[in-house]
């Protein structure tokens, strides 16, 4: 093998080798960039775990008169220690406070406010009964809670299911009858209730 022909076979050894090399690198970074992906995703996924942990979402059982409304935990192990409901302040500018140990709304007064605004915003017509099936008013609760030994607070817009009747008998108050609560979202720490309950109905009163 002369000279040449050994170059040729060294140069042809190197660009194999170097290929190899670059090919192999390239599969390591793929597999690390997939490695960096799913670790990323299992991140998201603890984190995610972590602060569902220590979030409370609350259930409200209404009782069988239907003037009352229990508020409590879905995760049995989140404690609650107060909260307090707003209302639209077209309804009621009042804060609604509720405490230990039944952690109970009333509603009676809170129907009366419904009615009123049925009474005067929805048009009675002769021989017509209105329906109002599943139909809701935004609130938000305010808490503050127990959950894995550390104390957390809350603010989450929330609706107030309820059925509604509207007679066409002039002097016949609207009826209305409580179903529970729906959650809609957490809101951030900073905001006002009231300002966002107003904007929220007026612009559901505009559609």
């Amino acid at each position: 093998m002369n000279d040449d022909e050994r170059k040729k076979t060294w140069f042809s050894s190197t660009v194999i080798i170097s290929v190899g090399s670059i090919i192999f690198s390239l599969i390591a970074i793929v597999v690390s960039i997939r490695s960096c992906s799913i670790s990323e995703k299992a991140l998201n996924l603890t984190t995610e775990d972590f602060i569902a942990s220590r979030s409370a979402i609350y259930r409200g059982t209404i009782n069988k008169s239907n003037d009352k409304l229990f508020l409590s935990t879905i995760d049995t192990n989140i404690q609650l220690q107060c909260a307090a409901v707003h209302l639209p302040p077209q309804l009621d500018k009042d804060k609604w406070n509720i405490s230990q140990p039944d952690f109970m709304l009333s509603l009676v007064i809170i129907r009366g406010y419904i009615e009123g605004y049925l009474e005067k915003n929805v048009l009675r017509e002769t021989g017509y009964v209105k329906i109002f099936d599943q139909t809701s008013i935004p609130i938000i609760i305010g808490s503050s809670y127990i959950a894995k030994g550390q104390s957390y607070s809350d603010l989450s817009l929330y609706q107030l299911v309820y059925t509604a009747v509207v007679s066409d008998e002039i002097n016949k108050r609207p009826e209305v009858t409580f179903k529970g609560l729906i959650f809609r979202e957490r809101l951030p720490s900073n905001t006002d209730p009231k300002v966002y309950l107003k904007s929220l109905w007026t612009n559901s009163e505009n559609k």
